[in-house]
C-alpha cells in the first residue's frame, strides 16, 4: 500500500510538471507565431525593394562553377532542450544524407549549429555552435551573429554554398525537416523577381548606385530569411514540444487511472480482510466465554 501511495504521488507530480511544460510550449508557440507573421510583412519589403533594383539592374552571365573540391557551409537549427520528440535527430538524419552526397562530389564541409542538442550529435564536426535565443528580440541577434560568421567564412575558406537544415511547423502541432541553399541566391529566381508586376502605379527613384543597392537589399534578404528561418524552426520545437506533452499527458493519466485503481482494490482487500478477522475473532471468543448450551428434553406424555 505505501509503496502504492508513493508510485500515485510521483505520478502526480510528474503530471502537474508535463501540465506546466505543456502550457509554456502553447504560450511560447503563440509568441514565436506572432512574431513570424510580423517578419513575414519585412521580408515583403525587403522581397519588394529587391525586385525594384533587379528590375534596373542589367543582366549578369551566371559565375563560372569551381572547379576541384568545393567546401560547403551547413548551418542546422535544432533545440537547447529535449521533449521534443525526434526533433534534433531528424535534423542530424536530413544534414548525413547531404554529406554523403558531398562525400561522393569530394566536397569539403563547415558546420554551423544553433541548439545545443545538435552539438553532442555532430561531435566534431561543428565549426562554431550557438544556443537559442530565450527571447523573441534575441533572434535578430543571433541572426547578426550567423551573419558574421558566414562572412568569416567566405573570406577564411572561400565558402560560396551555404545550406540551411532546419524544421517547419505543420499545422496543428507537426513539423518536416526543410533543406535550403541559402547561397549563391538562385539566379532563376533573381530573374523571375526582377520580371515580376510591379504591385503600384508608383515607380521607385533612388539616387544611390545600384551596386550598392543590391548590395545592400541582398543582405538585408540574407538577415530576413536567417530571421524566419529561426523563427520558424523555434514555432516547431514549440509544437513539437506541446504534442509531447499531450501524449505524456495522455499515458500520465492511464497510469494514475491504473495505479489509482490498483490502490482502490488493495484497499478494499485489506478492509474486507480485517473485517473478516473481526468477524472470525469475535466468534471465537463468544464461544469461549459462552459455551453452547444443552437443550432441555421434554417429556413424553
Amino acid at each position: 500500500m505505501e509503496a502504492l501511495k508513493k508510485k500515485i504521488h510521483s505520478a502526480g507530480e510528474l503530471f502537474s510538471l508535463v501540465k506546466t511544460m505543456k502550457a509554456l510550449a502553447a504560450v511560447n508557440m503563440r509568441q514565436y507565431e506572432t512574431a513570424l507573421a510580423s517578419l513575414q510583412e519585412y521580408f515583403a519589403t525587403v522581397e519588394t525593394g529587391l525586385q525594384a533594383v533587379l528590375a534596373r539592374v542589367p543582366k549578369r552571365p551566371a559565375g563560372s562553377r569551381l572547379q576541384g573540391r568545393d567546401t560547403r557551409g551547413y548551418i542546422l537549427f535544432g533545440s537547447d532542450q529535449g521533449m521534443c520528440g525526434s526533433f534534433n535527430e531528424q535534423v542530424t538524419e536530413a544534414t548525413r544524407t547531404h554529406w554523403e552526397h558531398a562525400r561522393q562530389q569530394e566536397q569539403n564541409m563547415s558546420v554551423l549549429t544553433v541548439g545545443e542538442r545538435l552539438v553532442h550529435d555532430l561531435a566534431g564536426r561543428v565549426y562554431h555552435a550557438f544556443s537559442l535565443p530565450t527571447q523573441i528580440r534575441g533572434i535578430t541577434t543571433r541572426a547578426q551573429e550567423i551573419l558574421a560568421v558566414m562572412d568569416r567564412w567566405q573570406q577564411e575558406q572561400g565558402i560560396r554554398t551555404i545550406v540551411i537544415v532546419h524544421n517547419k511547423p505543420v499545422h496543428p502541432t507537426g513539423f518536416k525537416t526543410t533543406t535550403t541553399r541559402l547561397l549563391p541566391m538562385d539566379q532563376t529566381w533573381y530573374e523571375q523577381l526582377a520580371h515580376r508586376k510591379w504591385p503600384s502605379r508608383q515607380i521607385p527613384l533612388t539616387t544611390v548606385e545600384l551596386d550598392v543597392l543590391l548590395s545592400r537589399f541582398s543582405s538585408q534578404y540574407l538577415f530576413a530569411s536567417l530571421h524566419r528561418i529561426m523563427a520558424e524552426s523555434m514555432v516547431a520545437e514549440n509544437s513539437a514540444r506541446l504534442a509531447a506533452m499531450q501524449a505524456a499527458e495522455r499515458n500520465i493519466e492511464e497510469l494514475l487511472g491504473e495505479l489509482t485503481s490498483h490502490y482502490h482494490r488493495e484497499r478494499q482487500n485489506r478492509i474486507t480482510e480485517e473485517l473478516l478477522d473481526i468477524i472470525v475473532g469475535f466468534a471465537t471468543i463468544r464461544k469461549q466465554h459462552h459455551p453452547r448450551e444443552e437443550m432441555p428434553k421434554t417429556s413424553r406424555q
